[in-house]
Parts: structure tokens; C-alpha cells; sequence
């Protein structure tokens, strides 16, 4: 119901799944039959998500996953920075890892012997190994797996014909200037509608 207003505030322009229009023109109706008060038709999108469509915003690019469920056209952003999901995985071992450090420590170097010893030094193996697995083992091979799943495969070649498709016929969907409330501005949408192009997204599927 505030589509309208935020786009005259900021000038982003509308977008959504083709799954939602429905629920988007019932919109007046519904709200007239729950909460007992009448509103302005909301206007049509300015552009519809897609499937594996490339929404680049600064530096980051963020994938469109379509996952029908909570809405008809819902969809979730995925993030491809696997540098971030390692840096995060790290500050957490090491914040975790510290006060486990203080109790082994504790437990060698000033009570000298005892249960306190032997609880960090499990405590502190553990968490190390836990996290040198979960970085190192874990996640390449739960990617590589994922990777050879049907699916996966079957999407990544249906991008790979549709990029190669249009890009020789040299079209693009790209909308620029998308300003958006907050931090993030002057985004870009590289959009995968029929009979546009698209990216295949950066980084493993998972």
C-alpha cells in the first residue's frame, strides 16, 4: 500500500514476481474484508523477478531464487561472498575459542592439575578441530555435492543457453539509478526474463 509513496520518495522503481500479481490486484479488496478500510489500487511493477536473475547492487551481487511457498512469487536473495561466511566463521571460533583458552590456562599454568585443565584442553581441541572441519572439509565438500545434484545441474544449463542465446543477439536488461532507502544506492538490475540475458551468479550453489 506504500509502493506509491516510496517511489515518489526515493525514486526506486517496483518489482515482483509475476506469481504475486494476483494477490497485488486483490490487494483493495483484501484489506476492505480485514481491516474494514478502503485504498488506492497499488500500481503494476515496474519490472518482474525472475529465476536466476542478477540484481547487482555497488560491488555485490545478489541472485534471485524463486521459492514458492510463503507467497505464490516468493522469493529470497542469495548472497555469493563466500569470504564473508569465512570471516564470519572465524570471528566466531575465535570468540568462542577465547574463554576456553582462559579456562585451559587457568587450569595448566595456576591450579597446575585437576578437572579445570582437563576440561579446556578437550574444550579447546575440540572447537579447533570442530572449526578447522567445518572451514575446511565441511563446506567445499557439501558445495561439490551439492553441485552435482540435478537440478543444479539443469539450471546452470539453462543459464548458460540463455546467456548465450541473447548475448548474440546483443540484448540487456539493465535498469539503472535504483535508489534504495538505507546505505546501498545506485544499484543495477541485470534481469533473466524471457528474452532477456543473464548472469550465471558468481560462487557455488549451495
Amino acid at each position: 500500500m506504500a509502493v506509491p509513496a516510496v517511489k515518489a520518495s526515493t525514486g526506486a522503481p517496483f518489482y515482483l514476481h509475476r506469481a504475486d500479481l494476483p494477490i497485488l490486484h486483490e490487494l483493495p479488496e483484501r484489506v476492505r474484508l480485514w481491516l474494514d478500510m478502503d485504498v488506492d489500487p497499488v500500481p503494476d511493477p515496474d519490472g518482474y523477478l525472475e529465476h536466476g536473475q542478477i540484481i547487482q547492487v555497488g560491488e555485490e551481487e545478489l541472485e534471485v531464487r524463486f521459492t514458492p511457498g510463503h507467497a505464490p512469487g516468493h522469493v529470497v536473495f542469495v548472497h555469493h561472498a563466500g569470504n564473508q561466511v569465512l570471516i564470519r566463521s572465524i570471528n566466531t571460533t575465535i570468540i568462542g575459542v577465547l574463554p576456553v583458552a582462559a579456562l585451559l590456562i587457568t587450569g595448566t599454568f595456576i591450579l597446575g592439575t585437576g578437572p579445570l585443565k582437563d576440561l579446556g584442553l578437550a574444550l579447546f581441541v575440540g572447537m579447533v578441530a570442530g572449526a578447522y572441519s567445518s572451514i575446511f572439509l565441511a563446506a567445499p565438500l557439501f558445495a561439490q555435492m551439492k553441485e552435482l545434484e540435478p537440478a543444479q545441474v539443469a539450471h546452470r544449463a539453462r543459464l548458460t543457453r540463455r546467456t548465450s542465446r541473447h548475448a548474440g543477439r546483443g540484448e540487456a536488461f539493465v535498469v539503472a539509478g535504483w535508489e534504495t532507502v538505507g546505505e546501498v544506492s545506485n544499484a543495477n538490475v541485470t534481469g533473466a526474463e524471457p528474452g532477456l540475458s543473464a548472469e550465471r551468479p558468481r560462487g557455488r550453489s549451495c
